[in-house]
């Protein structure tokens, strides 16, 4: 696991800026691939019954690959499905 480190606030483990992220994926030699992982997050799902609250993380697109296993329901991320849900 890969934090930045906030020097003016002395925070060690800060979250990542999703363009360093990008630039540390881009330009890295020692890995396979890298994953992100977002910050947990409670929505709301609605369309079917009623609605309910469920616990979401956000993942980027070579997670699942990278971790070697498959998702419990629906499948895995394809190119075209890069663009994150809307979450109201």
């Amino acid at each position: 696991m890969v934090w930045e480190h906030n020097i003016p606030r002395d925070r060690k483990n800060n979250v990542v800026a999703p363009a360093n992220f990008i630039h540390w994926r881009e330009m890295q030699r020692s890995f396979e691939d890298l994953a992100a992982v977002g910050l947990t997050l409670t929505v709301t799902v609605t369309g079917g019954c009623e609605p309910e609250e469920l616990r979401m993380q956000a993942v980027s697109e070579s997670f699942f690959r990278l971790l070697g296993v498959r998702p419990a329901l629906g499948r895995v991320f394809t190119p075209g499905s890069r663009s994150p849900p809307a979450i109201r």
